[in-house]
Parts: structure tokens; sequence; C-alpha cells
């Protein structure tokens, strides 16, 4: 019977990756949230299941630690062509960032 060991021993040159994961936190004015999560064409929620479902994507999904340590922050209040160049300036400053 041969040996096993061979096939399951670790080489020495094996290589380490590091990667580095940045968070960015899109974030509003209650208000204005739940104002677009009405007028959105597709699934729009009411005033009750928005804050629902704020509730549980906060306590249960546990977004809100994630937000709270987030790299970046975006302050969405504005139009969307707003949200493309802020956006373009987050990435734009990751790329510097070694």
């Amino acid at each position: 019977m041969g040996s096993i060991r061979g096939r399951n021993t670790c080489s020495s040159s094996a290589i380490t990756t590091i990667r580095i994961v940045r968070v960015v936190a899109v974030c509003h004015r209650p208000a204005m949230r739940y104002a677009r999560l009405s007028q959105r064409p597709v699934r729009p929620l009411t005033l009750k299941e928005a804050y629902s479902r704020d509730e549980t994507e906060i306590t249960h999904l546990n977004k809100a630690g994630a937000i709270a340590m987030a790299d970046y922050t975006i302050v969405n209040e504005g139009s969307l062509k707003d949200l493309e160049k802020e956006t373009k300036k987050i990435i734009s400053s990751m790329e510097k960032q070694p």
C-alpha cells in the first residue's frame, strides 16, 4: 500500500493573497427615501412597508454596522447625475490608494 502523505502536504511556496474591501454607504434623509420608494415604477412601497423594511434590514441583516463602519459615505439628496458624480469621485480616490 502506497503512502498518501505526499498528496496532502502543503507546499512551502504557497502564495498568500490579501484582498482589501472598501465599503461605501449611500444614504439620505428618511423622508426622501420613503418618498422615492413610494414613487418608484417597480414595486413601490407604502410608508408602512418602507418602515418595516428598514427595521428588518437594520435589526436582522446588520446593515447599520456596515453603514457605521463605511470607508466612504455618499449623501444621495440630489439627482442621479449628482450621485454618479459623487460615485466617480470615490472610485477615483480608491484607485489612488494602494
